[in-house]
């Protein structure tokens, strides 16, 4: 007896079965005919270098990557006193401005998607600049100090470093923690420059604020100190010696260095007779003498002309 064996009835009736749900989402999470990935969702965090920092400004540079016009950056920054954040296309370079001078901020550069994906932070912390000195000015000079002052700058500063220079060497360098100094031991007559950097207290130094001034001759300073440094450019003229006041008719001493050349130029014309031969002429051209002792109290109340005669 012929073993049966079992066979496959043919039939033109096909199956078919239901796909499970999760298969449609892997294939259709955006649009038709989108491929799944398993890194799709995925951002790579930017890589961030600082470029430059000035007093108000840092710019941050980034490499590009072959999707970086579907991606924008978030840029968070902050300090002990300040944050703020701001949001543009993934460019090669970001510059965050109105920024702190001489203050560490911290930086949070966040590369983000179209589709909402958002990457790790890269987080980086950056000084700015600090602000030097403003306004630096020498007020006072004499024949081997000069006395300067200046403004202070933005921010918290711990000290000034004052250098003073001539012809290319260091003469002194002094710390300060006030906004004026006085340098001493100077040459007479010599040009000096000056140069003024403030050291805040986060150990930062800001660029020198520099100006430059001279010294005094020694000539320059006797004339300043006896009042008459106006003179060392101007001639001393005939018609200021003679000139009229209470210092020429009282007999009062001198009290101070500028009292001493008057007092000397009022003994020396005394003894010259004829430059000391004035005659008063009033209104109705009268010609009188003058009484110094009370030419303060006359009692005209018209004005007084006096004529000087040289002899």
């Amino acid at each position: 007896m012929a073993e049966s064996v079992p066979t496959v009835e043919s039939s033109d009736e096909e199956e078919f079965y239901d796909a499970p749900e999760s298969f449609s989402e892997q294939n259709c999470e955006k649009g038709e005919n989108t491929p799944a990935t398993a890194q799709s969702d995925y951002v790579l965090p930017p890589e961030v270098t600082v470029l430059n920092a000035d007093q108000e400004t840092v710019c941050l540079g980034l490499p590009l990557t072959d999707h970086s016009c579907w991606y924008k950056l978030q840029v968070d920054y902050s300090c002990d006193t300040h944050k703020g954040s701001l949001i543009t296309k993934d460019f090669s370079t970001v510059k965050v401005e109105g920024l702190n001078p001489g203050t560490e901020y911290t930086f949070s550069i966040t590369r983000i998607a179209d589709n909402g994906s958002r990457s790790k932070a890269t987080s980086l912390s950056v000084f700015t600049e600090p602000s030097p000195p403003a306004q630096i000015a020498v007020y006072q000079a004499n024949s081997e100090s000069l006395s300067l002052r200046w403004d202070p700058p933005v921010g918290e500063v711990k000290s000034y470093i004052v250098t003073c220079c001539s012809e290319g060497e260091t003469v002194h360098e002094l710390t300060t923690d006030t906004n004026n100094l006085t340098i001493s031991d100077l040459k007479p007559g010599a040009c000096y420059s000056l140069q003024v950097s403030a050291q805040h207290r986060n150990g930062r130094i800001s660029k020198a604020t520099v100006t430059s001034a001279h010294t005094k001759t020694r000539l320059e300073s006797l004339l300043e100190d006896l009042g008459l440094e106006r003179h060392y450019t101007e001639k001393l003229s005939l018609s200021t010696i003679l000139q009229i006041d209470e210092k020429t008719i009282t007999d009062k001493t001198a009290k101070c260095n500028s009292d001493l050349p008057w007092y000397f130029l009022k003994k020396l014309m005394m003894v010259n007779v004829a430059a000391r031969n004035v005659k008063c002429t009033s209104v109705g051209d009268e010609k009188t003498e003058v009484k110094f002792d009370n030419l303060f109290d006359s009692p005209h109340s018209g004005p007084i002309y006096v004529h000087v005669k040289q002899f």
